[in-house]
């Protein structure tokens, strides 16, 4: 009797982003999609937080900080860990203001980008989530803090 393995492709990961600057939101999308992704984009919180209500689920959240319309990253962040059945996915922070952004805020989120890395580099970190909270038992998966992110943003400015 002959058998055969069955070859399974691994399950894209579903990525869901929120910004409100919509050029932004646009590239971030693509550089996912040419990576293999699958994307969710929100342009405001009123509308992540009404899919997330209505069981939108998802490998990975990237949530900007300053999003106007009275919200910023780190609320929608909280309200997203407060309405989950379950472990929500991990959140990322990715902002432009990193260095900006207290403490406090950052402990929503299990990990803190800023927009001034490379488009490699943000999709590389945040793809990577998924599988780091499947080893990890607890949320937090790295410490995410604005002196990390504006040391990693000195280190790539200095010539070499």
């Amino acid at each position: 009797m002959l058998s055969f393995g069955v070859v399974t492709r691994a399950r894209s990961p579903l990525v869901v982003l929120l910004d409100d600057d919509e050029l932004w939101l646009r590239s971030l999308a693509r550089a996912f999609k040419a990576r293999g992704g699958r994307v969710v984009v929100f342009t405001t919180p009123e509308q992540l937080l009404e899919a997330w209500t209505d069981g939108l689920s998802a490998d990975v959240m990237v949530i900007d900080f300053v999003l106007g319309f009275g919200w910023d990253g780190a609320r929608v962040a909280r309200a997203i860990r407060e309405r989950a059945s379950t472990t929500p996915p991990p959140l990322v922070l990715l902002s432009g203001t990193l260095e900006e952004v207290g403490a406090a805020d950052l402990e929503a989120f299990d990990l803190a980008l800023s927009k001034g890395d490379s488009m490699a580099d943000v999709v590389d970190q945040v793809l990577a989530q998924p599988r780091a909270s499947t080893r990890k038992s607890h949320h937090r998966l790295r410490p995410a803090t604005p002196s990390d992110a504006l040391r990693r943003r000195r280190r790539k400015r200095t010539p070499q």
